[in-house]
């Protein structure tokens, strides 16, 4: 009887054996598969981060010609100013030159 009783434990045993070794199984393959997720995650993150860090130089690059074109309207902006300002003088001059003239010819005639 306690040879029927030792056997029915063991059989237990055996049985909550494999039901851990089941558990077991299927706990590895849940982190298995986790880390696979994890590793894809990580794969994704790192490709972002790697994308934003191209978006940020193309942009910085961007910026520095704005500023480069910036500078250089400015430039032409104060040349055409210039310019303008002596176009102005020499038509004034003109206009003076004008006056005096037909005032000349108003007076002699």
């Amino acid at each position: 009887e306690q040879i029927s009783e030792l056997e029915d434990e063991y059989q237990k045993a055996r049985a909550e054996i494999k039901s851990l070794q089941v558990k077991a199984a299927l706990s590895h393959e849940t982190f298995e598969s986790s880390k696979l997720a994890n590793n894809g995650a990580m794969e994704d993150a790192t490709a972002t981060i790697k994308k934003l860090q191209e978006d940020i130089e193309l942009i910085s690059e961007a910026k520095k010609r704005l500023e480069s074109d910036r500078a250089c309207i400015s430039e032409e902006l104060q040349h055409t100013h210039s310019e303008l300002l002596n176009t102005m003088e020499k038509l004034t001059m003109l206009d003076e030159q004008y006056q005096g003239v037909k005032d000349k010819l108003e007076s002699t005639t």
